[in-house]
C-alpha cells in the first residue's frame, strides 16, 4: 500500500463519509503530491494534528501539507506570533531564533520595523520559515547577546561629573 493509500485509509477512518463526499475513495494527483513530499513521520504528525485542529471537517490538501510541516513550538521556539513580537516589539530579552532570524533579516529589517503590520509581517514569516527549518535539521542557535545595562540611578550631579571624568580621559588620549 502506497503512503498517499494509507493516508487516504486514516482520514476514512477518522472523518468517514466528509471525507469520501469530499474527495472520494480513491487518492487524487493533489492528495499524491502532498504525501509524496512528505516523509512517513510528517504524515503521521499531520494526521495527529488534524485530530486537534480540523475536528468537523477534513482539512484540504494545502491545509494538510501544513500540518506536515515543523512548527516553532515543536523545536522549544515561540511560536509566530511571540516571535513577530519580539522583532517589533520594545523587549528587554528575545529568544536566540528571534535574534538570528533578526540577523538574516539583514537590511529588510529596518524596511520590516517601518512597514505596516501586513508588510512586516510578510517579509518576517519567510525568513522565521527559514529559521524554524535551520534549527528542524539541527542548525544551532547562537549564544544570546548580552544586553546593555540600564543605566544606573543618580544623580543629576552625579552623571555630570561622571560624563566629565570621561570627557577629560578622552581629551588626555588625542592631547
Amino acid at each position: 500500500m502506497t503512503k498517499t493509500e494509507l493516508l487516504f485509509q486514516r482520514m476514512v477512518g477518522l472523518y468517514a463519509h466528509k471525507w469520501t463526499s469530499a474527495y472520494g475513495t480513491e487518492p487524487t494527483k493533489e492528495w499524491e503530491m502532498v504525501a509524496s513530499n512528505c516523509t512517513p513521520e510528517m504524515l503521521k504528525l499531520g494526521i495527529d494534528r488534524c485530530v486537534k485542529e480540523f475536528e468537523s471537517w477534513p482539512p484540504n490538501p494545502l491545509e494538510f501539507r501544513a500540518l506536515c510541516l515543523p512548527r516553532a513550538e515543536d523545536f522549544g521556539l515561540p511560536n509566530e506570533e511571540q516571535a513577530f513580537s519580539q522583532v517589533v516589539g520594545n523587549v528587554k530579552e528575545r529568544h536566540p531564533s528571534v535574534v538570528l532570524t533578526m540577523r538574516n533579516l539583514g537590511s529588510d529589517l529596518f524596511a520590516l520595523r517601518h512597514a505596516d503590520e501586513k508588510k512586516a509581517k510578510s517579509l518576517f514569516v519567510e525568513q522565521w520559515a527559514k529559521t524554524v527549518q535551520f534549527v528542524a535539521e539541527g542548525g544551532e542557535l547562537p549564544e544570546p547577546e548580552k544586553q546593555i545595562p540600564e543605566r544606573p540611578q543618580g544623580t543629576e550631579a552625579g552623571r555630570k561629573k561622571a560624563g566629565g571624568k570621561a570627557l577629560d580621559e578622552l581629551k588626555g588620549i588625542f592631547e
